[in-house]
């Protein structure tokens, strides 16, 4: 995902895209965090991030969006089991 949202990041008409994909390295970093009992903030800060590009994915018209919306429901379903698990 880094790859693709490097390139999106510097196309005006993929910028909505570009933070996604920057919203989907956030989560999955966050998750990385709490598995290594890293630093509240750190973890607050990434998931934050998640949750904020989140609400563009229904606002895109890309042929990955439902991907995103994939990524989005597993990324969550992760948070929840390890944060309440």
């Amino acid at each position: 995902m880094e790859d693709d949202w490097k390139i999106y990041k510097k196309c005006d008409e993929k910028k909505d895209e570009a933070l996604i994909l920057k919203g989907l390295i956030n989560g999955a970093t966050s998750l990385a965090l709490y598995r290594l009992n890293r630093s509240q903030r750190a973890k607050d800060v990434t998931w934050n991030a998640f949750l904020k590009y989140g609400k563009l994915i229904e606002k895109i018209d890309s042929k990955f969006k439902e991907k995103y919306k994939e990524a989005q429901k597993l990324l969550n379903s992760k948070y929840t089991h390890i944060t309440k698990g």
